[in-house]
């Protein structure tokens, strides 16, 4: 992204600055969140796996082991985008309740191809991490969430289409 620090002193909106000190409070309600996310994401994918078909192609397998690093390295600079630096902004020129409103409103928006149950779920994921990058200070809460909802739902996934290819080649 290329701007890995924002700093915008009318509303003290400072996103990723060096060192991150975090009350127990704050750690536990993140640890929750976390667990959380990585249920609801094992849930959804225990869905979507129901409906892949079957598959036996070491090509598939592969493809999908190279496919989720690159993706939660995407989903870090979503975050930087969407958490550190369109939040931050829409902070300094907006009310912080119309910034949060305007981010969620694209972050849907971006979504609007995806599965119905993906947009009906993006507001609410959209508020938790607004308002967890707001409450740290921080846009790495807002990573660490959505890199373990995408591990999650996508890593189960992986794993479905993997455990079948080792008894393929046996």
């Amino acid at each position: 992204m290329g701007l890995p620090l924002i700093s915008l002193d009318k509303q003290e909106a400072v996103f990723l600055t060096g060192t991150l000190t975090v009350s127990v409070q704050k750690w536990l309600a993140l640890t929750a969140l976390v667990l959380l996310t990585a249920y609801a994401g094992r849930k959804t994918a225990v869905n979507a796996a129901q409906k892949l078909p079957g598959t036996n192609d070491l090509k598939d397998a592969k493809s999908l082991v190279i496919y989720l690093p690159i993706r939660i390295l995407f989903l870090i600079s979503y975050e930087f985008f969407f958490r550190g630096i369109l939040l931050a902004v829409g902070m300094y020129y907006l009310d912080i309740k119309w910034a949060i409103l305007l981010n969620i409103a694209l972050y849907t928006l971006l979504h609007f191809f995806s599965e119905k149950e993906e947009i009906i779920f993006c507001p609410l994921f959209g508020v938790i991490l607004c308002l967890l990058t707001i409450w740290f200070h921080s846009v790495l809460p807002a990573v660490i969430l959505h890199t373990t909802l995408s591990f999650s739902h996508e890593g189960y996934i992986l794993k479905k289409v993997a455990n079948p290819l080792k008894h393929y080649q046996s």
